[in-house]
């Protein structure tokens, strides 16, 4: 329980912490009113915020890419050697955690674009960076040298990845391309609409109005967004979490927009309290809708899961003999019986296989995560069978109670079309359903198979529903 809570205000402190390197970043590149802006609505956005609950590493790179961003930008203001050693530690430990090589690219731009560049130690300067950056990688990735083989295997492996081969269920298989996938993901779920807009509008400010804004400080900004975006797009596997390091770079966008919309209130509007109301109105219009998903969104995952509801509910219901099939993630719930002493419980049972049996009165535990990741890929083989089974369950079997929580069962939090690339409803409260496999005196033919039963399968059925004499 300690080492948990250590992890979990360990990532709390660093989220907190990129919430003012946001506002670094921001003021650096425009100005302070842009920082604070953009710190707030970082601070808001639904990605950061959901990934910031779990102990993973998703955050802490975030925090070493933008530290590293920082000292980039201090390389091409001074070019002090510290600053070069500073920004190839940080991009180094990026590397190590996350394997985000796309840094390397901005550091050195900021060398091009240093006012020292013509000074014969800042080439020297430059080599020291990189080398610190090989250094501070190996420190903090020593399986590199002590198992090379196996790392490089695991290189490949997520190279393969990319391709969308390894893990279907995270690929563009589903018909939607990456880049598609990732601006629906962003409007839909993990960034917003109202914000998305204002992005936009902050975009095309910076575009248009960039005489105001020194255009080497743009370049070097926007060097990482653009390559490390063109990455993701063009890959054919996506997940929500690869996008977190854009996060912050939207966030400027969109706090210049906001601190454009107070300046143009100013020359408009001369009376300083009606300013400040209108001012207020407009962000609430902008801003309301994200950060009540933000704060519902804390409040809910804080009460009890739809999975443990499921499990105390039939602790109370049923003996401890009762056979219970624990489909996908509804394991949760399963392993909640188990702990309480219930000895006929199947964890993980397989729906996406071909041929299974289901005897009368068993307990079929049903969530809506694995029924939508299998709805948007029923091209694949195993998830086609998935779909099938679970229709067939639906509508053969007996809905004796759901749980349930109506703002995630509504598609508030993320919409069906994104899993599972999109891991909001896998890890927090799915739609359980639980079904009883009912009496019957025929077999139903179908889709499913489950081997762990013993049994002769007739070779044009999948499903069979068994009554409690085995006929």
């Amino acid at each position: 329980m300690m080492i948990y809570l250590l992890g979990r205000f360990s990532t709390a402190i660093i989220s907190t912490i990129t919430v003012y390197l946001t506002y670094w970043l921001g003021k650096f590149l425009f100005s302070k009113k842009v920082g604070y802006f953009a710190s707030f609505i970082f601070s808001i956005m639904f990605l950061p915020l959901f990934l910031s609950h779990f102990i993973t590493v998703d955050m802490l790179a975030l925090l070493f890419l933008m530290l590293s961003l920082i000292f980039c930008f201090k390389i091409m203001l001074g070019g002090k050697l510290r600053n070069y050693l500073l920004a190839g530690l940080f991009s180094g430990l990026l590397i190590g955690t996350k394997f985000n090589t796309v840094v390397l690219v901005t550091l050195f731009l900021s060398y091009l674009f240093s006012n020292k560049r013509h000074e014969k130690h800042s080439f020297l300067y430059l080599v020291s960076a990189f080398l610190i950056s090989g250094f501070s990688f190996l420190i903090s990735n020593p399986y590199f040298i002590l198992s090379f083989q196996e790392y490089t295997k695991g290189l490949i492996s997520q190279i393969l990845l990319l391709r969308g081969q390894e893990v279907i269920s995270m690929s563009d298989q589903d018909g939607i391309p990456s880049w598609l996938w990732y601006f629906k993901y962003w409007v839909s779920s993990g960034v917003g609409l109202p914000i998305s807009l204002s992005v936009v509008l902050g975009v095309l400010l910076s575009i248009f109005k960039k005489k105001a804004y020194n255009p080497k400080n743009l370049l070097l900004f926007i060097s990482f967004p653009v390559l490390y975006s063109l990455i993701i797009f063009l890959s054919h596997h996506r997940a929500d979490r690869y996008s977190l390091p854009l996060m912050p770079f939207l966030a400027i966008f969109a706090g210049l927009f906001f601190a454009k919309s107070l300046d143009l209130l100013e020359k408009v509007v001369k009376f300083s309290r009606v300013r400040l109301i209108l001012f207020a109105l407009f962000l609430f219009i902008f801003l309301m809708l994200p950060l009540y998903k933000v704060v519902t969104f804390n409040y809910l995952i804080s009460q009890k899961d739809t999975r443990l509801q499921a499990g105390e509910w039939l602790n109370e219901e049923y003996p401890k003999d009762q056979t219970v099939l624990a489909v996908g993630d509804t394991i949760h719930a399963g392993q909640y019986l188990q702990k309480k002493g219930f000895y006929n419980v199947v964890n993980l049972f397989p729906l996406e296989t071909k041929d299974i049996f289901l005897y009368a009165d068993e307990i079929l535990l049903v969530d809506s995560t694995n029924y939508r990741i299998a709805d948007n890929y029923q091209n694949s083989e195993s998830y086609k069978n998935f779909w099938e089974n679970s229709q067939l369950i639906r509508q053969k079997c007996e809905l004796i109670k759901e749980f349930s929580q109506p703002l995630f069962k509504a598609e508030f939090f993320s919409p069906a079309f994104l899993e599972h690339s999109s891991t909001v409803n896998a890890y927090h409260n799915p739609t359980v359903e639980i079904y009883k496999v009912p009496q019957i005196d025929d077999l139903y033919k179908k889709k499913v198979s489950f081997e762990y039963l013993p049994g002769k399968m007739a070779n044009d059925s999948n499903i069979q529903l068994v009554d409690k004499d085995g006929k």
